[in-house]
């Protein structure tokens, strides 16, 4: 296009240069230029927005779990009839369970943890069917929530994900019939699972042996045969080598005329212990807390950094991370595989193909209102096909020469011809 329009300007001034004289040549001569500034020609300019991008570090590994607890036995080989629920924080001296000389246990958590159950559901059903403005409109949108994924669910022919999700609907269909009048017995009806429950637990006959708690804490059904080994009081004498050798220990087995009918946890605060080479005990040492995932179990804790155990020799050693969170639903398993996350930077995403030098300054240039700017870029991560740069520092003296949120990155131009200051319309 160029090169057509001077050819239009030499006819131009071809024909009525002779007559017009200097002042049609100034004309001429003006568009010219014009033309050339402006760079009226056209180009195609291929551009990306600046983004925040986070990039993480994280590390899959294996880590063990040290709890303060005491394991309860019972003389008598037959159902645990428990008084409690599973995890139930306990006082002293409360009836956990009495153990008859015969019986099935699994039998009886069966039916007990079907009531519980159901018991669960009509709590939050009551809770949210509480008659009041900002309950019901939270339950109103609740119900749209779970009733327009669960039909999306059953038309994608997810049955598995429907009925995990049916306990949801169910939960908010009887929190809306009560606030609508339509089913006001919720409360009656949680009142006599109580007293089910509480039959359940009476329905065993026969002598039986009362087991109770000598200190307050958390009491918990089940028993891995690891609780003396992973010994709570060893945490801050751990070592990599003495890890690897709990870890090993084989798996306790009760002995007859002494049965294991769950166990006391003292204490709230719980270890992960994980062990780790040189290049992660070195870039966590300073850290205070870690956030943890435990894929497993679909949790993600933030757990405290309490010591790093190095290894003699720079060969690693162990991480051990603290929390004070008894998660729900969690099952204790005590080895289990885990994620650390390293590190987490977030900076400007920048396509490789974009990134120029410029006067040994590295950079990219930005299309701002029809001009073609420079901007430098201080690299901070590299990926697959991109960087990730440090956003503008505004109290640097010289900021307005970096890369800032949203500018238009430009990744090429159709003529080649990139520079600082080039105008194109």
């Amino acid at each position: 296009m160029k090169e057509r329009v001077i050819r239009e300007l030499r006819r131009y001034a071809a024909k009525y240069l002779p007559a017009a004289g200097i002042a049609a040549l100034a004309v001429i001569l003006a568009a010219y230029t014009l033309y050339i500034c402006l760079d009226l020609s056209s180009v195609e300019v291929l551009t990306t927005p600046a983004v925040l991008s986070t990039e993480y570090e994280i590390a899959g590994m294996r880590g063990y779990i040290f709890r303060d607890e005491e394991v309860l036995y019972s003389h008598n080989p037959g159902a645990a009839a428990y008084r409690v629920r599973d995890g139930e924080l306990v006082a002293v001296d409360t009836e956990l369970a009495r153990v008859f000389e015969y019986g099935d246990t699994a039998d009886y958590l069966a039916r007990r943890q079907a009531l519980e159950h159901r018991i669960d559901l009509l709590t939050r059903s009551v809770e949210a069917g509480r008659p009041n403005a900002a309950a019901a409109a939270e339950t109103k949108k609740n119900l749209k929530s779970v009733y327009t994924e669960f039909m999306k669910l059953l038309s994608g022919k997810n049955l598995t994900g429907a009925a995990a999700l049916s306990d949801e609907m169910l939960v908010y269909l009887n929190a809306y019939r009560c606030l609508t009048g339509k089913n006001s017995d919720l409360k009656a009806e949680l009142d006599n699972l109580h007293g089910q429950l509480i039959s359940l637990a009476d329905s065993y006959s026969g002598g039986f042996d009362s087991i109770k708690n000598q200190r307050s804490g958390y009491f918990y059904y089940s028993c891995d045969g690891f609780e003396d080994a992973f010994d709570y009081k060893l945490i801050d004498t751990l070592t990599a080598d003495s890890l690897t050798a709990i870890a090993s220990a084989p798996q306790k087995t009760y002995n007859p005329g002494k049965y294991a009918l769950g166990k006391m946890v003292y204490n709230h605060i719980w270890y992960l212990a994980v062990p780790a080479d040189a290049y992660l005990c070195q870039k966590l040492a300073d850290a205070d807390e870690c956030r943890v995932t435990f894929p497993g179990e679909g949790l993600e804790l933030r757990m405290t950094l309490h010591r790093v155990a190095f290894s003699e020799g720079d060969e690693g050693g162990v991480l051990i991370f603290s929390s004070g969170v008894l998660p729900a639903g969690f099952s204790w398993a005590r080895k289990q595989p885990v994620e650390l996350l390293v590190s987490e930077i977030t900076g400007l995403r920048v396509p490789d193909t974009a990134v120029r030098e410029e006067k040994g300054i590295r950079g990219v240039y930005v299309f701002s209102s029809s001009r073609v700017v420079f901007r430098r870029i201080n690299i901070i991560f590299e990926g697959d096909g991109y960087y990730v740069v440090s956003p503008r520092d505004p109290a640097a003296e010289n900021y307005r020469e970096y890369l800032d949120l949203n500018d238009r990155i430009i990744i090429s131009v159709s003529d080649g011809i990139l520079y600082d200051g080039r105008i194109i319309n």
